[in-house]
């Protein structure tokens, strides 16, 4: 649960928040040493640690006396940087921590985060003098800005992949392979590490559909009957509109849907189509993304949307805090949303009875499909004393506790999925989305701000009352500004 209410409260906090290359490549600066230069006996008496991921055949760059700095965008004291953590990773952490101080005979140092924290450890890296070796990113919104940082690409950060030798991004039982293929790898190299969760983190970002029992069953429609539809792969867009329009009653403001913050609702309905906003292409042996936003498939689910908003069915009064707040008062029967936000109705003590589905699959389509928008990204940046050593310590220390295969990590997730619900059939979905999960990049293109000065997520996926109201069409109102977004993402990616 406390892992749970980290991950929301991240969440959150992210949202709010508003290089020619100066540094070493790969097999420059210090010179790589096969093992830590202790003696003999030091050596053989290296602590183990079930928090340590084995190195196998991995060579050693790190040199006994070197500090590390390392920068958490999160943690406020840096004497203490476990606070937020549950109890059992707590204990973890602090182990591995300790463990490699001691058998590198090197200082892990917490580097205190200021105002501007990755913009100040990216202008540091920029001139040559990093006040950071390495970083916990964010979020999906800091990629883009530090890959691309001033304008030229790998200005700042060093390519992972290129120090194989030290360090393994490439286990997807450790690191999240989908993710890191997709939305941080650039040109063929690894530039931002993104490690996978453990527990039901491994779904805590993934799109759901929470809905009211209550609601539901007054208007003909138990929950059982919903369980039925979603583990059968009955459960689709039709009968998704089906149920919202049977539990709208406007004369009492109740509503089959809430959109959610930032129009999550298309999120969905967009995955579940298989299109998407932002796109990652190849041509002429560079990948760059580009806007995909007025595609067939995404013109389909918006006229899906239109669809239900002239139903009556979708309520329109949303904001940062109306996730909850508005699931919580009983104003709508149904709303996608993170799983993450699941916890939040559990600790606000007062609660309507929930249950948990799968999106809504959408015609034609062969499965479901859960949006995955948001992840944690690590880097390494250039201009550091011993980029190997940089490298190689990101790779063991902020990876997992332990690997997605490791029985504490199922008891992890049993555990955890207890404190969300004992409902069978919202277990079933948690336990089977990870397996639907499908990666999107639009996030990390969401502090781009156009000249009018709406930011980029406003600007394609908070228009639909206006589509709604027929103001305009999708088709003719994307078609309009495709050529405006790609300008802006060209800019963001530091290409020319």
């Amino acid at each position: 649960m406390k892992l749970l209410k980290l991950c929301t409260a991240a969440l959150m906090a992210i949202f709010i928040i508003a290089m020619s290359g100066c540094g070493q490549e790969a097999g420059s600066g210090t010179e790589a040493t096969p093992s830590p230069t202790f003696s003999t006996d030091t050596q053989d008496n290296q602590q183990t640690s079930s928090y340590l991921r084995p190195r196998g055949d991995l060579k050693n760059a790190i040199k006994q006396g070197e500090t590390y700095n390392y920068l958490v965008w999160s943690v406020g004291d840096t004497s203490n940087p476990f606070e937020h953590e549950t109890e059992v990773n707590r204990v973890g952490w602090t182990e591995r921590k300790a463990t490699l101080e001691s058998n590198y005979g090197i200082t892990i140092n917490y580097v205190q985060p200021t105002t501007n924290w990755w913009q100040d450890a990216c202008a540091s890296a920029y001139a040559g003098n990093p006040s950071v070796d390495f970083m916990h990113c964010g979020g999906p919104l800091t990629v883009l800005p530090m890959y691309a940082y001033n304008g030229t690409e790998a200005s700042v950060v060093l390519p992972l992949s290129d120090y194989a030798e030290y360090a393994d991004f490439s286990d997807n039982n450790w690191w999240n392979q989908e993710i890191q293929e997709s939305n941080t790898t650039f040109n063929s190299k690894l530039y931002f590490a993104v490690p996978q969760s453990t527990g039901i983190g491994q779904v805590s970002f993934n799109q759901i559909v929470l809905f009211n029992k209550e609601l539901l069953e007054r208007n003909g429609y138990p929950a059982e009957t919903l369980y039925e539809w979603n583990e059968s792969g009955e459960w689709t867009w039709d009968r998704f509109r089906e149920v919202a329009i049977a539990c709208t009653d406007t004369d009492n403001a109740i509503y089959g849907i809430a959109p959610a913050y930032q129009n999550a609702l298309i999120w969905s309905l967009a995955a579940s189509n298989g299109a998407a906003f932002i796109t990652q292409v190849e041509n002429d042996g560079t990948s760059y993304f580009e806007f995909t936003g007025n595609s067939n498939e995404m013109l389909e689910a918006w006229d899906f949307l239109i669809q239900l908003g002239r139903d009556g069915v979708l309520y329109r009064d949303q904001g940062f805090t109306a996730d909850s707040e508005t699931f919580l008062t009983g104003k709508t029967a149904m709303m996608t949303t993170y799983v993450n936000r699941t916890s939040q109705l559990v600790t606000s003590g007062n609660y309507p009875e929930y249950g948990i589905l799968m999106p809504p699959k959408a015609p034609g389509a062969e499965d479901y499909v859960s949006d995955v928008n948001w992840f944690d990204p690590y880097c390494v940046f250039k201009g550091t004393a011993n980029p190997e050593g940089t490298v190689q310590l990101l790779g063991d220390y902020c990876c997992p506790l332990y690997s997605l295969e490791d029985e504490r990590n199922e008891a992890a997730f049993e555990a955890e999925l207890l404190s969300l619900t004992s409902d069978e059939g919202s277990q079933w979905t948690l336990r089977n989305i990870a397996s639907k999960s499908s990666p999107q990049s639009y996030f990390m293109f969401s502090n781009l701000t156009f000249p009018d000065g709406s930011n980029f997520i406003n600007k394609i996926t908070e228009q639909w009352i206006t589509f709604v109201d027929g103001q305009q069409t999708p088709a003719a109102y994307f078609d309009s500004i495709t050529d405006s977004v790609n300008s802006l993402l060209r800019e963001a990616q530091g290409l020319k």
